[in-house]
């Protein structure tokens, strides 16, 4: 729970995956994504177009 805590509140104030998984101590930056728990509102402002993806 405290190494889940820590990572989101680092993904959270915008630090990028490889200091995060640095950080937990994790040599492959997939490892530690199970720590993060993603900001779905964030998530939605994203400016990438999906290109028909979603209708």
């Amino acid at each position: 729970m405290t190494r889940k805590t820590f990572a989101t509140r680092m993904l959270r104030a915008d630090n990028k995956l490889d200091d995060i998984s640095n950080a937990l101590g994790h040599a492959r930056q997939e490892t530690a994504e199970v720590y993060l728990e993603r900001d779905e509102d964030k998530m939605r402002l994203c400016p990438l177009e999906f290109g028909g993806v979603l209708s």
